[in-house]
């Protein structure tokens, strides 16, 4: 058996283990061979002035020296790609910001010297008018402020129409407004009233604010009319005004206008006459 302590090692004058590298002398520098194979090949592996090794990635090669260790105390490493011809950096901006050109280098940009802007490529971005992605590519574009234009030749045709229908200064102004809803207040089995009343079965369902009109046209002038409303479908309450339904024209007419206030109506006609009176239209208007 082999006692350490008992082997002469190889000391400096402090006492400090001398151990020595591939050179031969015990105060030689650290290096490393280019070919392993091949010791004249050996090349010294550096550090920078506070002993801080230095790095060089060859998967970046061709980026740059400054991809080393000794920049600062955080390891620092260049990012690069291949162009098929050689390896390229990435850049960012002085904050770090990672600098992107879509499109550069061609393949399917426009790579014109009228089409380049400091250096950098213009980006064009492409919208496809098929709904599965299958129809053609479009350019999108925007104006000169750089707003993004939409366009619709429906629309347009729809602009044009109520442009045609406005006018400014001092004249009124007119504006299109789509039609109105409809709907019918007596069902068809309703529509022939015998002497006494009959109320709608359809719960008329109000939509939207503001004014609603509900017009019905009968055969005689002995008829009237009243008008309830609810918010549940079950209570019912008269409106504050409206209530009432009042002739117009011939008297065959009855209309009642009431402020949207509740959710549902309900209409009572009432026949005061001495035979059967036939309803050819009631409808509800909003």
């Amino acid at each position: 058996m082999v006692i350490v302590s008992d082997i002469l090692l190889p000391k400096d004058a402090n006492g400090i283990l001398k151990v020595s590298d591939v050179h031969n002398s015990e105060a030689g520098d650290l290096s490393c061979r280019v070919d392993i194979a091949d010791p004249t090949t050996s090349t010294f592996v550096k550090t920078d002035a506070v002993g801080r090794l230095n790095v060089l990635e060859s998967s970046v090669e061709g980026v740059g020296a400054d991809n080393s260790l000794n920049a600062t105390q955080y390891a620092v490493k260049q990012v690069g790609a291949f162009d098929g011809t050689a390896f390229r950096s990435v850049k960012c901006s002085n904050v770090g910001r990672l600098e992107v050109d879509i499109n550069s280098g061609g393949g399917g940009g426009d790579a014109s010297a009228a089409n380049q802007t400091n250096g950098n490529q213009k980006s064009i971005i492409l919208g496809n008018d098929g709904n599965d992605g299958v129809g053609t590519n479009r350019i999108i574009k925007c104006d000169a402020d750089g707003t993004l234009r939409t366009h619709s030749t429906l629309n347009d045709i729809r602009l044009g129409n109520i442009n045609t229908k406005l006018s400014d200064g001092n004249q009124i102004t007119q504006i299109l407004i789509p039609s109105k809803t409809e709907l019918d207040v007596f069902t068809l089995s309703e529509r022939t009233v015998p002497i006494g009343s009959v109320t709608s079965t359809n719960t008329l369902e109000l939509k939207g604010t503001g004014k609603v009109c509900i017009t019905i046209h009968s055969d005689t002038t002995n008829h009237s009319a009243i008008l309830r409303l609810s918010n549940d479908g079950t209570n019912f309450f008269s409106p504050s005004s409206g209530a009432s339904f009042n002739p117009s024209g011939t008297g065959f007419l009855l209309v009642a206008e009431f402020d949207n206030i509740a959710k549902l109506a309900q209409v009572t006609y009432s026949n005061t006459s001495g035979g059967t009176a036939v309803i050819s239209q009631a409808k509800l208007v909003y």
